[in-house]
């Protein structure tokens, strides 16, 4: 437990308040941790904490904010894009089409499975 002393210093909080809750309020065990948490790195306690309160933010954010982080989103999507070559274009038309042909087959099958029946 004692490797982790020499973490980022704003790591260092939380890996106090777990260790706190450890010793006094979870395990009755004299503030032993479990094997299971022993072999857990104990960034992965950080990052569901700052998962948590990153959701709890999103949950605040009035729909402005919303529809700027979306925009944002989008522009950076828009940079990263580039326009496919004749190639890759030939090849994604061929996939595009053959998957509506066997979506099409597939409920034609089902339309004349059902006509039969009734």
């Amino acid at each position: 437990m004692k490797e982790h002393k020499e973490e980022k210093p704003e790591m260092q909080e939380d890996i106090e308040k777990i260790e706190k809750t450890a010793k006094t309020e979870e395990f009755p065990t004299g503030g032993e941790l479990p094997k299971k948490f022993e072999q857990q790195p104990t960034q992965m306690f950080i990052a569901k904490k700052r998962d948590q309160e990153k959701q709890q933010e999103e949950k605040k954010q009035g729909w402005k904010e919303k529809l700027k982080d979306f925009l944002r989103e989008c522009r950076r999507v828009l940079k990263i894009t580039k326009k496919p070559n004749s190639f890759e274009f030939k090849t994604i038309v061929k996939i595009s089409g053959l998957g509506i042909i066997i979506i099409g087959l597939i409920g034609f099958a089902i339309h004349f499975i059902k006509e039969l029946l009734l």
